[in-house]
């Protein structure tokens, strides 16, 4: 038996309180680092863009939304495709392991 997995997912936006205390704590971290204001703003903004990217992949960053599922055995040609959507992530992702 083979099976395929592909998981869908969606960015959840960031919430305020997790980016303004991450960008405190790289103000604080530049500052030490630089002198010159100009280069602590560069430094912020790739910072930040950095942080975002990271945050989109991350456990908190994204929410399952539906996994498919295709499972086949060398006497088939093309596998039986599941898509499981429940009305959450957990939900979800449980059914998908059942199925599995």
């Amino acid at each position: 038996m083979y099976a395929a997995i592909d998981i869908e997912t969606i960015e959840r936006p960031m919430p305020q309180e997790i980016r303004h205390l991450y960008e405190e704590q790289l103000i604080e971290k530049l500052t030490q680092q630089y002198k010159k204001e100009e280069t602590i703003k560069a430094h912020l903004v790739d910072g930040m863009q950095s942080f975002k990217d990271k945050w989109k992949f991350s456990r908190q960053g994204c929410e399952v939304i539906c996994i498919g599922v295709g499972l086949w055995s060398a006497k088939q040609d093309s596998p039986t495709v599941h898509v499981r959507y429940r009305s959450n992530e957990e939900t979800t992702v449980r059914d998908a392991l059942t199925l599995l």
